[in-house]
């Protein structure tokens, strides 16, 4: 079948389409195509087309039909390369509805993967929703008769993003891939882990973590999870990070950094610590805290009594008191002249002679 020098972009290769140049009911020695000549799109788009070309396992139904020319000759544009040459393990296409503003979308076939890129995208929280889908169900493949799972790659990278979204969310149940490196996350939420039943990668590389809690230590291990980085946090050494210590010594398959996991402040990685008595010593029992607490008890009790009983006092005495407070000029900014003439209906003055000083005022 000559259908070379045309203006062919996209191919349908699909098994419906082969059906019909090899039906099932005949017996096809061989099928030539020639689709030289043609601005065929090196998108996904052509998935199922570029995969029958470099892999011929398929049904023994469609091994008869063939390619003319080289693979110098089949090429696709752009760049105008061999098909043979394509990647099409990285072969992705931006045809995704429902892309969260202002992030990237783009699909990958040979994965089932929609990959929602939001590096960089000034964010102060994730994205609320991620209902998306494609706008080119051509791309999806199905020649190869393999079940797949359609799954998320969220990347938040380098955003300003300081908590987790309380769930449910619509959309999270599909990402199996979410990195948050980057951002300003200060406490793990046991969300992350619940919101994510399929998530297999967790980056939460330069955040500022001090310490992880030891549920969600547990489970981060009880989950789907095979892949967790922690690097680049300000850990705080201390007995808050046991729990992370835990899954470093011994190390933890799932934990992919660990000899970058250092103590803030210093350079000494979280492994080479050798026990957990180094950062958080164990406190021997001396026998006394009974008799210590017993002494704080009975010396507030005290304390107590001692102030309730001065505030009787003051306030049955409390005249004579300020009189000579005053008199003595103490505490001078809280006893006044005119608290102390408040109660009285007449003022006196005295009118003396200097040599009768003494007299008057002793």
């Amino acid at each position: 079948m000559d259908l070379s020098y045309n203006q062919i972009e996209v191919v349908e290769f699909t098994s419906n389409q082969l059906e019909r140049l090899n039906p099932k009911n005949k017996v096809l020695k061989k099928l030539i195509l020639n689709f030289q000549g043609n601005p065929i799109a090196c998108n996904c788009s052509n998935y199922d087309l570029f995969r029958f070309i470099q892999d011929k396992a398929v049904h023994d139904e469609y091994k008869p039909i063939v390619f003319d020319g080289t693979s110098d000759v089949n090429t696709c544009s752009p760049p105008n390369v061999s098909i043979n040459q394509i990647d099409l393990t990285n072969l992705t296409c931006n045809i995704v509805n429902g892309c969260p503003s202002p992030c990237k979308c783009s699909y990958l076939p040979h994965n089932d993967l929609i990959t929602v890129n939001c590096t960089s995208a000034n964010l102060a929280q994730m994205p609320q929703h991620l209902n998306v889908t494609l706008m080119d169900n051509r791309a999806i493949s199905r020649l190869w008769n393999v079940t797949k799972n359609r799954s998320i790659q969220l990347v938040l990278r380098n955003n300003s993003i300081q908590e987790f979204l309380l769930g449910p969310l619509d959309g999270y149940e599909l990402v199996t891939e979410l990195d948050l490196s980057f951002n300003q996350i200060k406490h793990e939420k046991d969300v992350i882990i619940q919101n994510f039943p399929q998530l297999k990668v967790l980056n939460l590389t330069h955040n500022h973590l001090q310490s992880l809690s030891q549920k969600f230590i547990n489970l981060v291990l009880s989950s789907k999870i095979t892949s967790l980085f922690l690097s680049g946090n300000p850990w705080k050494c201390d007995c808050h990070i046991t729990s992370l210590y835990g899954i470093i010594k011994p190390t933890n398959d799932k934990l992919k950094d660990p000899e970058k996991i250092i103590c803030n402040g210093s350079d000494i990685p979280l492994h080479s610590i050798q026990s957990s008595e180094e950062f958080c010593p164990v406190i021997e029992d001396t026998g006394n805290d009974d008799f210590l607490l017993i002494v704080i008890i009975i010396s507030l009790v005290i304390f107590i009594m001692v102030g309730l009983l001065t505030i009787c006092l003051y306030y049955k005495y409390q005249h004579p008191i300020r009189v000579w407070l005053f008199a003595h000029r103490l505490l001078v900014c809280c006893v006044s002249e005119e608290d102390m003439d408040k109660d009285k209906v007449y003022d006196a003055f005295v009118s003396y002679s200097q040599e009768d000083y003494g007299f008057v005022v002793h």
